[in-house]
């Protein structure tokens, strides 16, 4: 077959290959069952993607990952820990030609390794490292105040210690709650 391509079931992930002619057709997938529609889409790949995650806990084992925003090429994007599917957010991550994080080595990645099965990215910027390297040091915000780069008033007394009771809220059913989590998550993006 020497005009074959690589095809991944869409439900399991199994692979098979098969040969240009059967573009277009439907086949099943011999390891789950579900049905393939073999056709070629452009994978869209982005240059950059700044991301942020909301946890209840410091440590995967001891905490649950709530939240997951993004910006990535002049789109926002996010992912609650509710049941919505993570296929958006596993493809901004496996196809963004870098990462950019607040602490992400240490934080961010970890958790949507082990929660979420994600691959540790290969080109991942973590800016606490890169503030460091140029001498300033502390959290996010006060990063942030020192290169005048201020948050709304509203978010002035918020620290990631409210996310857990936010989160909290958000899962017994007040919206309120997981709108003002996702508003917090998406400012420090």
């Amino acid at each position: 077959m020497t005009d074959a391509m690589t095809f991944a079931c869409p439900i399991c992930g199994a692979r098979y290959k098969f040969s240009v002619k059967h573009l277009g057709r439907r086949v099943r997938c011999g390891k789950c069952g579900g049905q393939l529609l073999l056709r070629v889409s452009p994978i869209r790949v982005f240059q950059r993607v700044f991301l942020d995650i909301e946890t209840t806990g410091f440590r995967p084992r001891v905490g649950e990952l709530a939240t997951v925003v993004w910006y990535a090429d002049g789109t926002w994007g996010h992912w609650v820990n509710n049941g919505m599917p993570t296929d958006t957010l596993q493809h901004v991550w496996r196809y963004a030609q870098q990462v950019v994080t607040f602490n992400g080595h240490k934080f961010d990645e970890p958790w949507l390794v082990e929660c979420l099965g994600f691959q540790a990215h290969a080109n991942h910027c973590d800016l606490m490292e890169e503030a460091a390297s140029h001498g300033l040091s502390g959290g996010l915000k006060r990063i942030a105040v020192e290169l005048g780069i201020p948050r709304p008033p509203e978010l002035d007394a918020m620290e990631g210690k409210h996310a857990p009771k936010l989160w909290k809220s958000a899962r017994k059913g007040n919206k309120c709650s997981l709108c003002n989590l996702l508003y917090y998550n998406a400012w420090d993006v």
